[in-house]
């Protein structure tokens, strides 16, 4: 009978997903200054919140490694925007009330659904394909 309770515990605990697991995540970054799209894939191991009582998953990032990159030719707008930085923290004191920096920086703007498009077609071109929620390797 006690084989019977160790048994269900350990179901229990598998259908809690009280183990680590590892998770792989395909990512995208934009360097304006470059133009061009770095693909990468990161891999987690995430520790269970029932095993450890988190409210929240623990994610331990493993390894984060480039996939490839890609030159973006895409039209764009250069607009103007206004920028802030507070100085509290870097020598001034928390009753300095409006300590703080601004700047107007030209950004660049791509076209949302050209740039959108580019993106899913460079995943695909990797063998990864996404259906704007999750990515799915199948490579």
């Amino acid at each position: 009978m006690n084989t019977n309770t160790k048994q269900t515990e350990n179901l229990a605990e598998c259908g809690n997903k009280s183990k680590p697991l590892l998770c792989d995540v395909f990512s995208f970054g934009i360097s304006t200054k470059k133009d061009t799209l770095t693909l990468r894939k990161s891999t987690y191991k995430i520790l269970p919140k029932i095993k450890f009582k988190r409210k929240n998953e623990k994610k331990i990032l493993l390894e984060k490694n480039d996939i490839a990159s890609y030159k973006i030719n895409i039209p764009f707008e250069v607009k103007k925007v206004k920028r802030s930085r507070s100085w509290l923290g870097n020598g001034f004191q928390s009753d300095d009330i409006n300590c703080y920096s601004e700047w107007e920086e030209e950004i660049k703007v791509y076209d949302r659904e050209l740039l959108s498009a580019f993106i899913k077609q460079c995943f695909l071109n990797n063998g990864i394909s996404f259906d704007g929620r999750t990515y799915q390797n199948i490579a």
